[in-house]
């Protein structure tokens, strides 16, 4: 790389001309914004060496791809990209190579970046032996999307779709993050021929030779420990453990796993070739090979086991399509060595086909997981795949409504139907329990019910529910406000409309507040009847609460704070109350409660506005308790300067308890 030039690369173009369009591809791709966030906190020798690698196996060489991106890293680094996109035009626009070499050499110009580059400190290696300096620089390229790259060159496209990928390219993070440094440190370090250990040779070391594949790290620990070694030789051997360990748990993840899988055979020995040339010295590193393979090795024999527990597990189509879109298969050449991963690509013929006669799924489980085999496999599959038929009629029927009257009047049509049929009547039992305000079923609840149908039933569903509820809720309390019920009666209700556990976790709103955190901002309204005004301003300042809303808040509350008051009013409220409990036979006698609720509002006065006599409570409580101490009373005779209203309820109930009694003697 250091004796490549602009000259060599004319050359090489010269005598490959369809290498222009590969140029001006890379160039594209690599201007992306992944790639300009890659470029930053680096070298341009290590954004060179990073894309290199994820490139490798195309048409260019890797002089070239390197040339090109330290160059093409000036522009990302300083953030010239209009200035490089509108150089890139200028070579798209040439009709031939002869005639791109001049804009070629601007967009490339050497001078520009050789005195950018001489600002920047360059470091002899990536991958230093001092760990701090590892983790500072990890850090720094583990924030930049490494993975976006691999996914940006992943396009279809053809000047690139031929190149084959390394096993540790993945299109997400690993879960670990200390994994995924691992896998960024790993990538690097594999162009960096500095990084390789300089084995020096050990005694007894025919050991290494004669260990097995799978016991070659217990061996090199074996070493470690021996009191002949040197300390530059015990370091070379754990300096090799360490990178063995490190590859080790690399390819056994998950998703390296489905990459060998997905990537055959060829990618997996590259990998493997690159991942054990750690040393200068080939037996070394022809044993740790064996030993990244055996670990391998065992994690791929189980894997065919564990794809079938995932797929027992699989409880919807949904998370079926989840598991088997790990494997694009891109290669079948892995099935040569592993048999029984062959069950992975026969589950993912059968969902495919079906998907184009999913009324032949029998014949298609026969034809691809044999007649005879397979048949919990089978069961599972027709469990997961037949029912999708019934979820997909009835997603068709109800796909189009805009409410859930239109819904179930859709499922009613075809509730006569065999299988679809009940699984129709079902759902409408289910909307029409949750829309019964009455039933007070928790959404959550409903949501949990309907684990019998597809995603994009249960997504529907419930779409319309929480559209029904919120036009609902929404009515319910501005028909209150038009009530003929009193303020306090009105904010009772209005809190039990509130409280119902059908609006709960349901997603939905009432004037941009849940219900439940509404009717917690109503409980918190408290105070003087003054400050009623400053507090409900206080705890609801969105403006988007209408006043009729305020309106019952303030009088209700207002009218709850005045109902703690001894007034001959409140008194005459509580009495109503006896009235319809003894009206609805809640009540059986009288006589305990009236005495106790005059007592109550014992020095409140009770006589006539017109009146000079004194009447308060406790005196009309004693006229209560004289006339129920008389054995052969009839009706009762309460003061003639007694408040009317109060009077004519009290002897109302009284005469009427007591006709009640005469009558079953």
């Amino acid at each position: 790389m250091a004796n490549y030039s602009f000259e060599k690369f004319t050359s090489e173009l010269k005598k490959e001309p369809t290498l222009l369009v590969e140029i001006i591809s890379f160039i594209e791709y690599v201007t992306t914004p992944a790639s300009r966030k890659m470029a930053q906190g680096k070298t341009p020798q290590e954004f060179a060496n990073v894309l290199s690698f994820l490139v490798e196996n195309n048409k260019l060489s890797q002089d070239m791809l390197k040339f090109l991106a330290e160059r093409i890293f000036y522009y990302l680094e300083s953030g010239k990209i209009a200035v490089l996109q509108q150089r890139l035009a200028q070579v798209k626009q040439a009709k031939n190579v002869a005639k791109s070499l001049s804009p070629l050499r601007t967009l490339l110009d050497s001078s520009a970046i050789t005195q950018r580059s001489s600002q920047i400190k360059k470091s002899s290696t990536f991958v230093s032996s001092d760990p701090p300096k590892i983790r500072q620089r990890l850090e720094t390229f583990i924030s930049s999307p490494v993975k976006s790259i691999t996914r940006m060159f992943k396009k279809n496209v053809s000047p690139l779709s031929n190149r084959f990928e390394t096993i540790l390219g993945t299109n997400s993070p690993l879960e670990s993050d200390e994994l995924e440094d691992l896998r960024a440190q790993t990538l690097v370090s594999l162009n960096n021929k500095q990084s390789s250990i300089k084995w020096i040779a050990l005694p007894q070391q025919d050991n290494l030779k004669k260990s097995k594949p799978k016991d070659f790290v217990k061996t090199l620990k074996g070493f470690e420990v021996m009191s002949e070694l040197s300390r530059e030789q015990r370091q070379v051997v754990s300096s090799l453990r360490n990178s063995l360990l490190i590859r080790a748990k690399l390819l056994t993840e998950e998703e390296i796993i489905c990459n060998i899988i997905n990537q055959g055979k060829r990618s997996f020995y590259h990998t493997l070739n690159r991942l054990s040339n750690l040393t200068n010295h080939r037996g070394v590193n022809k044993k740790s090979r064996s030993y990244l393979l055996a670990v391998s090795d065992e994690k791929l024999k189980k894997h065919a086991e564990i794809f079938r527990d995932r797929l027992d597990k699989c409880n919807s189509l949904q998370s079926l399509d989840s598991n088997l879109g790990k494997y694009t298969l891109a290669s079948s050449s892995i099935y040569r060595l592993y048999a029984d991963l062959r069950i992975i690509r026969s589950v993912k013929q059968v969902r495919d086909k079906f998907n184009q006669n999913p009324q032949k799924l029998e014949a298609l489980m026969n034809k691809y997981l044999g007649t005879y085999g397979e048949a919990n496999l089978k069961v599972k599959l027709n469990e997961l795949l037949a029912s999708n038929i019934v979820d997909a009629y009835i997603y068709k029927q109800i796909h189009r409504t805009k409410n859930v009257s239109q819904a179930v009047e859709a499922l009613r049509k075809i509730s006569s139907h065999n299988d679809i049929g009940k699984t129709a009547t079902k759902v409408i039992h289910l909307l029409e329990r949750i829309i019964d305000s009455g039933n007070r079923v928790s959404f959550q609840n409903f949501q949990t019910s309907l684990n019998f149908v597809s995603d994009g039933v249960r997504t529907k569903l419930q779409l319309l529910v929480r559209k029904e509820l919120k036009d609902s809720l929404l009515a319910q309390v501005s028909q209150v406000s038009s009530s003929s019920l009193s303020p306090s009666e009105k904010l009772m209700k209005v809190r039990n409309f509130l409280q119902n556990p059908c609006y709960h976790d349901s997603e939905i709103t009432l004037f941009g507040e849940s219900p439940f955190h509404l009717d917690k901002k109503i409980d918190h309204v408290k105070g003087l009847e003054s400050q009623l005004s400053q507090m409900i301003s206080y705890h609801f300042p969105n403006p988007k609460i209408p006043s009729w809303f305020f309106e019952i808040l303030e009088k209700g509350k207002s009218e709850e704070i005045n109902s703690g008051k001894k007034t001959s009013e409140n008194c005459y409220r509580d009495l109503g109350k006896i009235e319809r409990r003894f009206e609805r036979r809640e009540l059986y006698h009288l006589r305990g409660e009236l005495v106790n609720l005059f007592k109550l509002y014992g020095s409140v006065s009770f006589a006539d506005i017109d009146s000079t006599i004194l009447l308060n409570g406790y005196s009309v409580a004693k006229s209560i308790q004289d006339f129920y101490n008389q054995p052969n009373r009839t009706t009762i005779e309460l003061p003639s300067h007694m408040q009317a209203n109060i009077r004519d309820l009290l002897k109302k109930m009284i005469d009427k308890e007591r006709a009640r009694q005469v009558k079953k003697l």
